[in-house]
């Protein structure tokens, strides 16, 4: 055996045991996030999927403006405290797998109050 084959070897030997170690890291970090986010689905769904939450989650969607585009602000921070509010809902929207018009119904119940 030339010295030629046995580095080539010894390197995929090598590459391969790379190859496992992160097919492993990367499915242990998979299942880690894929549980987490599952249970804070669950959690989110658990806290607004009743009447009063549904009613907390209405208000909300006014407060933080969820329908609606930055616009012109006295303060000059508005815009960014507006911004801000819109991306909490946002994250709690995306939590719950809300719709387009499941948010539209609830800033328009909002307005109705």
């Amino acid at each position: 055996m030339s010295t030629d084959n046995l580095d080539v070897d010894v390197l995929e030997g090598d590459l391969a045991d790379v190859e496992r170690g992160f097919s492993k890291a990367w499915r242990e970090s998979y299942e880690f996030f894929r549980r987490l986010f599952s249970r804070r689905c669950r959690d989110y769904h658990a806290v607004f999927d009743t009447p009063q939450g549904r009613r907390v989650l209405t208000d909300l969607a006014g407060y933080c403006d969820a329908m609606t585009t930055p616009g012109e602000h006295t303060h000059p921070d508005g815009h960014v405290r507006s911004n801000g509010r819109r991306d909490v809902f946002v994250h709690i929207s995306t939590q719950l797998h809300l719709t387009h018009e499941e948010v539209a119904q609830m800033a328009h119940d909002y307005a109705k109050e």
